[in-house]
C-alpha cells in the first residue's frame, strides 16, 4: 500500500510508483531481489532468485554449510551426497517451489575430501562436485 517502491536487483536500483507498471530483465544465475516500500507504510523484502537450468552448490570449496540452488523447475529433487568411494553420506528428498530453489546441509561433521553432489529429478539426473576442507 505503499506510494513508491525502491526495487534493487543485483547492484541495480529502480523507483516505482503506483501510477506505473515496470518490468525487470532477469539474468540467468543468482539474483538478489530487495524491494522496499516507501512512505508510511514502510517495509522490507528480500528474496534471492535463481535462474538457471543446472544446479549450483556454494561455498565450495566449505568447511561447513552448504547451499544447493537447484535450476529448471522440477518441484522436487533427491538428494545425494556420496565419497568418491561410492559411500553415500545423506540422501533425502526436498521440495521446492517456484520460488525458493535452495537446499542448505551442514556438512561440517564430514571428513575433509572430495564428495560427489547427485540430485535426481524429473528432468533427469545431475552431478556436482564438492570440496570439504
Amino acid at each position: 500500500g505503499a506510494d513508491s517502491y525502491r526495487v534493487s536487483l543485483n547492484d541495480k536500483t529502480f523507483t516505482v510508483t503506483q501510477k506505473t507498471q515496470q518490468r525487470f530483465p532477469l539474468e540467468k544465475g543468482v539474483t538478489a531481489l530487495k524491494v522496499i516500500a516507501e512512505g508510511s507504510c514502510s517495509s522490507v523484502y528480500t528474496q534471492r532468485l535463481y535462474l538457471a537450468d543446472k544446479a549450483l552448490v556454494y561455498p565450495n570449496p566449505t568447511k561447513g554449510d552448504v547451499k544447493i540452488l537447484a535450476g529448471g523447475n522440477y518441484p522436487k529433487a533427491q538428494v545425494q551426497i556420496y565419497t568418491v568411494s561410492g559411500e553415500i553420506r545423506y540422501e533425502a528428498i526436498h521440495r521446492f517451489d517456484t520460488a525458493e530453489r535452495e537446499i542448505s546441509l551442514d556438512v561440517s561433521g564430514y571428513p575433509a575430501g572430495l564428495y560427489f553432489i547427485r540430485l535426481i529429478h524429473a528432468q533427469g539426473e545431475e552431478s556436482l562436485k564438492l570440496i570439504i576442507q
